[in-house]
């Protein structure tokens, strides 16, 4: 009796799960469209195995609540709940603060995970991605198919990482594509 081992068991690795494309083909899709946002090379090394909580101080800094590394702590197991559970809730992580206080890594580490777990991620700065947007919504390409796709493609991801958001130039055109 012969035995065939698939790469994804969901479709067959046909691409497909009855009409629907499955999550493997548009990841490869994903993978092959965006391969200059470099996720998987930052990955390689910005993972929960490499995060060090003893970066975090202990000290409690006047007037605060918690520790710099109490805090993170809380971060870290927030984040780790939500790649854990990512396909049975739909809720979405909000980290501010300053530079260097790991924001970016947590997100890498985040992407990690869910990547690992078969779903597509796509990763851009706020800057990249509405100056992408842009280019595309005002081009004068008479190709109107390849128009769509970058938006298309955002709006089909199951997770979109904006980083540095608040860093962009600030227009309506930018408010308006966030929101949408």
């Amino acid at each position: 009796c012969l035995n065939i081992n698939y790469k994804c068991e969901k479709c067959q690795d046909t691409g497909f799960v009855g009409q629907r494309e499955c999550s493997c083909f548009t990841q490869k899709l994903v993978e092959m469209a965006y391969s200059s946002s470099n996720m998987r090379e930052i990955t390689s090394d910005e993972n929960f195995d490499n995060f060090n909580i003893n970066y975090y101080s202990n000290e409690t800094e006047e007037g605060g609540i918690m520790s710099p590394k109490e805090n993170m702590q809380i971060i870290l197991s927030v984040c780790l709940e939500f790649t854990k559970n990512f396909s049975k809730k739909k809720d979405n992580l909000l980290f501010y603060g300053g530079p260097g206080l790991g924001k970016t890594f947590l997100c890498s580490c985040i992407a990690r995970e869910i990547l690992d777990k078969g779903y597509t991620v796509f990763y851009a700065t706020a800057p990249q991605l509405f100056k992408t947007i842009e280019k595309e919504r005002f081009s004068r390409s008479q190709d109107e198919e390849s128009q769509t796709g970058f938006s298309d493609d955002l709006q089909s991801v199951d997770l979109l990482i904006i980083d540095d958001l608040g860093t962009e130039f600030s227009t309506a055109f930018t408010s308006s594509e966030l929101f949408d």
